[in-house]
């Protein structure tokens, strides 16, 4: 909370969208290499089904991110692509 605020007041340069949607594919490689070998695994003991739960939400989680980071850089294009044909006429 503290960092969004101070985001807010210091009106920093937004975040390099590159990097984010990179750290976001590397964990999703990650989560993805570790849920499927908890999957192969013959007798999954009880935690075990807890972690496979977490490792499935968390691959979603970073799925919708990666979406929606790009869904931000889609409509930030389409808005400033709008700027620029009102400033022409």
């Amino acid at each position: 909370m503290i960092e969004i605020l101070r985001r807010f007041i210091a009106s920093e340069a937004m975040p390099d969208y590159r990097i984010m949607i990179g750290i976001s594919i590397l964990a999703l490689i990650a989560n993805s290499a570790c849920l499927y070998l908890l999957q192969k695994s013959k007798k999954p003991i009880s935690h075990q089904k807890g972690l496979l739960i977490l490792k499935e939400l968390t691959i979603l989680v970073l799925m919708k991110k990666i979406k929606n980071t790009l869904n931000v850089i889609k409509y930030n294009e389409r808005k400033y692509r709008k700027q620029t044909q009102v400033k022409k006429h």
